[in-house]
């Protein structure tokens, strides 16, 4: 099993263990144009147009504000089977079994310069990428993989080639360093993108042909899907696969592709569901996307709110990403999520608590301490009052997450300095608040840099709390109960 250096490969140590269920989202539009399947769509990377692609020979350019036709642009004369945007925006190229790669404008889907005649045989253009730059656009076909100029319409170097199959569809990495195929074989292969050398020849994971392969944002992983109806994670330093396959299409998946953060990934799949996973632990998401037809493209809008579905209906469906992700949220997600404020009007999730009596820091000990006799909470004190249930709800949810916070802490120059300036043996018996330890413990010391300091007699045998945890767990939740009780 392999991870990236950053360790954000590294599958869950807590997998899902509830079947996925339908969204209980509707489609913010339904965009109808087309009059065969929809194979690709993509966003333009400013504002809220679309571009979608047919087998009826056409590509759209929609309006999703409105959902309107902005231009319907024809020259193919065969099937469309794939189309890329260059990162500016400026210009889109499609590719078609008429084996031409054709360009378009950006703004008005007028013809930009000639077109190349790719000479692919068989299937034609099958996928094309732009590098990140847009100085250079990729095709695939039959059994090569073509590199040309942008602006010179020119080769670059000899294609790459599969000695059997063909390939699919192609994708630079985010430095455009590499350039990775997928193939009929069922294998992936990886390739330097300027001189051709292979960087990581076959990788061998899946046992059906691979229908998509796409990296990360961050270009740790490469991520590929197939007809066997898994997806796999690779990884790009090693080359080995990440865990084990992501399963739950109960068809061939037709493709994959990661939100703009990097965060998930959402395949599109012959069973007709788009699904949802966690790029870094490779975990279902809870919820899934129910379609009517075969699910044969997905695209993230440029900002991560919007889902573009193209379906083998004819339609293109626009999903409202925020609303799907907040289904994905329970009760073990973190406070420091929820909205600081609300409209005026709504009190929806606010809750009046009575604090008399109730000592923050005694809730504190019970979420961040280790066990030891340190420890005290309200249950242990009989004449303290318990907090309100609304209270107790928001204490669960700050105890689940205390552990994931950590202190900050940096020198003038943004230098990492150590979070724990003195810990001696002994109990606890100082803590970095103001006031009366009876009255006042929930108050913020003014000099609120100063990081937490544990002493006491040296011949006291009890256990200290773990000095990295709770120096701004402390100030977070003092400031979050601030919050509730100013409302």
């Amino acid at each position: 099993m392999a991870s990236s250096p950053s360790g954000s490969s590294t599958p869950s140590s807590k997998p899902s263990t509830e079947a996925p269920s339908p969204s209980s989202q509707t489609p913010l539009k339904v965009l109808e144009g087309h009059s065969g399947l929809v194979w690709r769509v993509a966003f333009f990377p400013y504002g809220r147009r679309l571009l979608s692609a047919s087998h009826d020979g056409t590509l759209i350019i929609w309006d999703v504000e409105s959902g309107e036709i902005e231009k319907k642009v024809t020259g193919h004369t065969g099937r469309v089977n794939s189309i890329a945007i260059a990162p500016d925006g400026s210009i889109f190229a499609s590719g078609s079994d008429d084996e031409m790669l054709r360009f378009w404008h950006g703004l008005t889907g007028e013809p930009e310069g000639p077109p190349i005649a790719t000479g692919f045989k068989d299937d034609g253009v099958w996928d094309i990428s732009f590098s990140p730059d847009g100085l250079r656009v990729a095709a695939t076909g039959g059994r090569y993989v073509q590199i040309w100029d942008t602006h010179t319409r020119e080769p670059i170097a000899a294609p790459l080639e599969v000695p059997d199959g063909g390939w699919y569809t192609t994708a630079f990495s985010p430095d455009g360093s590499r350039i990775a195929a997928d193939a009929g074989d069922g294998t992936v292969r990886v390739w330097d993108s300027v001189n051709g050398e292979v960087v990581f020849e076959s990788l061998k994971g899946h046992s059906g042909r691979v229908q998509c392969a796409v990296f990360t944002p961050d270009g740790e992983q490469l991520v590929t899907c197939a007809e066997d109806n898994a997806i796999c994670r690779w990884d790009m330093e090693s080359g080995e696969l990440i865990g084990t396959p992501l399963e739950g299409h109960t068809r061939e998946v037709y493709g994959v592709v990661p939100s703009p953060n990097g965060k998930i990934l959402a395949s599109s799949g012959g069973d007709n569901t788009v699904r949802f996973w966690d790029l870094k632990t490779g975990d279902s998401k809870p919820t899934f996307l129910q379609h009517g037809d075969w699910v044969t493209a997905a695209a993230f809008s440029s900002d991560g709110r919007l889902l573009a579905v193209a379906c083998y209906d004819t339609k293109v469906y626009i999903w409202d990403m925020e609303a799907i992700e907040a289904e994905f949220k329970d009760d073990s997600d973190s406070f420091l999520d929820l909205p600081a404020t609300m409209p005026l009007g709504q009190s929806a999730g606010v809750a009046e608590v009575d604090q008399h009596g109730v000592d923050p820091l005694d809730f504190m000990a019970t979420g961040y301490g280790p066990p030891g006799p340190h420890q005290r909470g309200p249950a242990e004190d009989p004449k303290k009052k318990n907090p309100s249930k609304g209270f107790k709800n928001v204490l669960r949810r700050f105890q689940q997450n205390v552990r994931s916070l950590r202190p900050r802490r940096r020198d003038t120059n943004g230098n990492p300095l150590p979070p724990v300036v003195g810990v001696h043996e002994g109990r606890m018996d100082e803590r970095n608040v103001a006031g009366d330890p009876g009255t006042n413990r929930g108050s913020i010391d003014e000099n609120q840099g100063t990081p937490v300091v544990y002493h006491s007699e040296s011949d006291s045998d009890e256990e200290l709390p773990d000095p990295y945890e709770g120096l701004n767990v402390v100030v977070r939740y003092l400031c979050y109960c601030t919050c509730i009780r100013s409302r």
